[in-house]
């Protein structure tokens, strides 16, 4: 993150992370990110709920850095049809320039950019 902001002034970041405490802490480390706050218990109407909307969003980015092996981002990536960029811990895609991907243009559709 710290290698794409330097890259990228202006980038955002937008966290979606189960554990409050950790995406405080990534908050904290880069302001200029967003996540959800009080998404409910884990399996909850309102969890469930929470973690949809974080898939949407997710999806509607135009560059995800992702956990290896995460069905999450995956699912993400392939709701916005593999037209977002997704890097992790074993496929590093620095030779791509991030802005060449538009965000989407609605977040219910994820896959019109």
């Amino acid at each position: 993150m710290t290698e794409l902001r330097e890259a990228h002034n202006d980038i955002k970041f937008f966290i979606s992370c189960d554990v409050p405490e950790v995406q405080a802490q990534i908050h904290k480390a880069f302001p200029n990110s967003i996540g959800q706050d009080g998404k409910g218990t884990y399996n909850s109407s309102q969890g469930v709920v929470s973690g949809v909307v974080d898939l949407y969003l997710l999806a509607s980015s135009n560059y995800m850095l992702v956990p290896y092996w995460s069905s999450f981002p995956a699912m993400a990536w392939e709701l916005a049809e593999r037209k977002v960029v997704m890097e992790d811990s074993r496929t590093m895609w620095q030779n791509v320039d991030i802005t060449d991907v538009r965000l989407a243009d609605d977040p219910l559709r994820p896959s019109y950019r």
